[in-house]
């Protein structure tokens, strides 16, 4: 059980996962060193970004 809102660790790899593409999604949006803000594509939603995240992760070295 978590106290104050802290997450669960009872599965240290889902949450490691969960933070990793938080992360993920903020660099996207808001960029990151030379990458513009949601890769210039002011079109896109969050949801476009984030199922092409979902995506390549799911097929690394593809």
């Amino acid at each position: 059980m978590a106290l104050l809102g802290a997450q669960a660790t009872q599965d240290p790899e889902a949450l490691y996962n969960r933070v990793c593409m938080a992360k993920l999604m903020q660099h996207v949006t808001q960029g990151f060193k030379a990458m513009p803000p949601r890769g210039l594509c002011m079109d896109c939603s969050t949801e476009d970004y984030q199922a092409i995240n979902e995506l390549m992760v799911s097929k690394p070295g593809r």
